[in-house]
């Protein structure tokens, strides 16, 4: 795609950085189009929110779409809040506090204390009343959780912070839904099927062994497997 316009070809460098991989055709190719690494972890982000699901191929590669298209991610959020699949789990005549208590329900889950999740949906409930639209609400959300340190050993890590288990269990669910698109090629339009990918994962998983998480998302997690051998006995 030749061109002599020093902005367009600036932007084919502008997501490199010292940490790039080069080395393979297909991130090289994302750098280039924006669908970087730091971008598709929004996404993933963004889906896991909105949809307590991993997206698979076919809606990664729709959200890949939105990106390469120039669109900013919160752009992307208040877009994909208004397509069906998102309103058959939030509908339009669902009210502010409906709405908050079911998103925070979903993020949530038992990952906090009871005061905790009542705080949060306090909050959700409040950004609505202020004039937030619910993609603004779920970008803020899945913003504040990542942006929080998980790694004891390094500053900005707070043990005492009420959401700290919400933040773990959600960066799991990223790396298991990011896995079960990527590496395992899933892929369904049910948002069922979706769900139920991650719907194992918990703050307390082990999502670096390929053979965990893959148990993980088949149902064979260590719940299951405690279950089986206590029937054996």
């Amino acid at each position: 795609f030749p061109s002599h316009d020093t902005g367009v070809l600036r932007e084919v460098v502008a997501r490199v950085d010292p940490f790039s991989n080069v080395n393979d055709v297909q991130t090289v190719q994302n750098l280039i189009r924006g669908f970087d690494a730091g971008k598709q972890l929004e996404m993933y982000r963004f889906f896991l929110v909105a949809f307590d699901a991993a997206p698979g191929v076919t809606y990664w590669g729709q959200l890949k779409a939105a990106v390469e298209s120039g669109l900013d991610t919160k752009a992307i959020v208040n877009i994909f809040t208004t397509k069906q699949q998102f309103l058959s789990v939030y509908p339009n005549d669902l009210s502010g506090a409906a709405f908050s208590k079911q998103l925070i329900d979903a993020v949530i889950k038992n990952s906090s204390s009871q005061e905790a999740k009542a705080q949060a949906i306090k909050d959700v409930q409040s950004a609505l009343e202020a004039g937030m639209s619910r993609g603004d609400v779920l970008y803020t959300v899945f913003g504040n959780l990542a942006a929080r340190e998980l790694d004891p050993g390094k500053a900005g890590y707070n043990a005492a912070d009420p959401y700290l288990g919400v933040a773990k269990q959600f960066a799991n669910k990223v790396a298991v839904a990011k896995y079960y698109t990527e590496t395992m090629q899933g892929d369904s339009t049910d948002l069922g099927i979706l769900r139920d990918v991650v719907a194992r994962v918990d703050q307390f998983s082990n999502v670096t062994d390929s053979g965990t998480v893959q148990n993980l998302i088949r149902g064979f997690d260590a719940a299951k497997q405690l279950e089986m051998y206590r029937d054996w006995e």
